[in-house]
């Protein structure tokens, strides 16, 4: 599991998937319908909309996490290169400067 990518839940911890959080939302529907059920629906009209948000803010937040982490991976990728350009750089200013010692000789 990455790093940011669970929600803890009930009985424990969950990887954030667009499934799971579908399915959790189902869950919570059913939920909701059998409260419709014994109560009406009055008890739960405030409520809807604001779970409404909570998932559709859930949905966003895996979205922005997962464009933070590719973000990530392509600065890693960059720092990579240039470590090995710069490296590549050292090496050959090094022999350069070895030969010129070398031909001072």
């Amino acid at each position: 599991m990455e790093c940011g990518e669970s929600v803890f839940c009930g009985g424990g911890e969950l990887e954030l998937d667009p499934d799971i959080v579908s399915e959790e939302a189902g869950k919570l529907y059913s939920e909701l319908q059998a409260v419709v059920e014994t109560h009406g629906s009055a008890v739960v009209e405030s409520l809807v909309p604001v779970m409404v948000w909570v998932l559709e803010g859930l949905a966003s937040s895996r979205a922005q996490l997962r464009e933070r982490e590719e973000e990530a991976e392509r600065g890693k990728v960059d720092r990579e290169e240039l470590m090995e350009r710069y490296q590549s750089e050292r090496t050959l200013r090094r022999e350069s400067q070895e030969h010129e010692q070398m031909e001072c000789l």
